[in-house]
């Protein structure tokens, strides 16, 4: 539901106190209760039940309160990788309807993690702003219930000069922030960041779309509304590529997706310019922009080639869904809010990642108590079995998997169906639905 112009303007005012700065000062005084096996401390009385304890008018613990939001932004953001997850193992079933469903929390669940990140903490209709002080201000009933909520703020804080701020900071192509690059392309990083947010699907009208898509898969007899399920084939070259998306490469993070996205900033900047003058212009400022920043990854050579004119018109399958606009009603519609999910939790998986730096050298071991078991409940590795040394080992699985999937589509072809995936390479399709792994080695667990 639209806010009123009144009310916008007043949740504005109140947005503007929330403090960024706060929240990763918080950080570090968590580590004590992670000494103890748990994210907060024993006595923290929004550990469990926080909404009821905030919906009164009983005074609220600013300390304990600004703890809870703080730690919540990381947790949000796993939570929002697992919610993905089922939802690709949806898809694989052919069950579109649960993939939409699940998409959709999976976004909202990375929007409430990027929110938490700047201050914003989310409970029921009595939200909580963290101000510079670390001093917690309870929101009025009347800036709308969670989703509402969520949608609004979102919208606003991408159009604030911290949220576009937080999109170019949290991408990472070559080990370099995406502002690094574009300052030294010269031109348009704040053009970028508004029109990401839209050309992502970031913008309130597609992610509201996505609710009500979620509404009716969740709440209406499938029957009569499911579009159907797309080609098996389709389906898991959709998944593959996510997955080549997601490769973290040999330091973690998301390498390969990262620089598919400044490849898109760099198209949106040119189709800016002159056409007439636009490959010559475009050649220039990429030269002085290679010359002006040391990137990893590939070698200077490769990036220029990479991010030569000729390549500018390649996008990735994912980055062009999540701007697309079919109804609930098309075959396509949940691969499109999968896509959307997928580029939400990537902002959202920065902002976790710079939280988590805050905390020092120390954060993997402090957090052990946390990852070590989600490592063996999410399946991702034996519970007899020693953890790997580094997160980032979790990839060769997905690595080899893919293999299986991409051979057993060629061997099979036209006869290729669910069935015979999930009775043929069962492993394979399970394995490729563990997302929480991209949460680990994006975050640098």
């Amino acid at each position: 539901m639209a806010i009123s112009d009144a009310n916008r303007s007043q949740l504005e005012k109140r947005l503007a106190k929330a403090s960024h700065s706060a929240i990763r000062a918080i950080m570090p005084r968590l580590t004590k209760y992670w000494q103890t096996n748990s994210w907060l401390s024993h006595r923290n009385p929004y550990r469990k039940n926080a909404v009821s304890k905030i919906k009164g008018n009983s005074k609220l613990n600013h300390t304990q309160l600004s703890e809870y939001i703080a730690a919540s932004a990381i947790v949000h953001c796993f939570d929002g990788w697992s919610y993905l997850g089922r939802a690709l193992e949806s898809e694989m079933a052919g069950d579109p309807d649960a993939a939409r469903h699940l998409g959709y929390y999976a976004e909202l669940r990375a929007a409430m993690s990027i929110l938490a990140s700047e201050g914003i903490g989310v409970f029921q209709r009595r939200h909580v702003v963290v101000e510079r002080a670390k001093r917690c201000l309870r929101l009025e009933k009347k800036f709308g219930p969670t989703h509402e909520f969520v949608w609004n703020v979102l919208e606003i804080w991408a159009k604030s000069e911290a949220g576009k701020k937080a999109v170019l900071q949290s991408i990472k192509p070559g080990g370099l922030s995406l502002s690094e690059w574009l300052d030294q392309f010269g031109a348009g990083s704040q053009f970028v960041a508004t029109e990401w947010l839209h050309q992502w699907g970031l913008d309130l009208s597609r992610l509201a779309d996505d609710r009500e898509a979620r509404n009716v898969a969740s709440y209406r007899p499938t029957a009569f509304t499911t579009p159907g399920s797309r080609a098996i084939d389709d389906t898991m070259k959709g998944i593959l590529e996510f997955w080549r998306m997601c490769d973290p490469g040999a330091d973690g993070g998301f390498p390969v997706l990262d620089r598919h996205l400044l490849r898109r900033s760099l198209k949106l900047l040119t189709q800016q310019l002159p056409s007439s003058q636009a490959k010559t212009l475009y050649s220039h400022r990429l030269g002085t922009m290679l010359n002006g920043i040391t990137p990893s990854d590939l070698s200077s050579n490769e990036w220029s080639n990479f991010l030569s004119y000729k390549n500018l018109k390649d996008t990735p399958g994912i980055i062009s869904d999540a701007s697309g606009r079919v109804g609930s009603y098309h075959l396509n519609h949940s691969k499109q809010v999968l896509a959307r999910a997928t580029l939400l939790l990537r902002i959202a998986t920065g902002c976790s990642a710079d939280l988590v730096k805050e905390v020092g050298s120390t954060v993997k071991t402090d957090l052990e108590f946390w990852w070590l078991s989600l490592f063996v409940r999410r399946r991702l590795w034996p519970e007899t079995a020693p953890p790997p040394s580094s997160s980032i080992d979790l990839w060769q699985d997905v690595e080899d998997e893919s293999d299986s999937i991409t051979q057993w589509l060629k061997k099979k072809g036209a006869d290729a169906c669910r069935h015979s995936l999930w009775t043929e390479c069962a492993s394979a399709a399970s394995t490729l639905a563990t997302t929480e792994r991209a949460f680990l080695w994006g975050v640098g667990l």
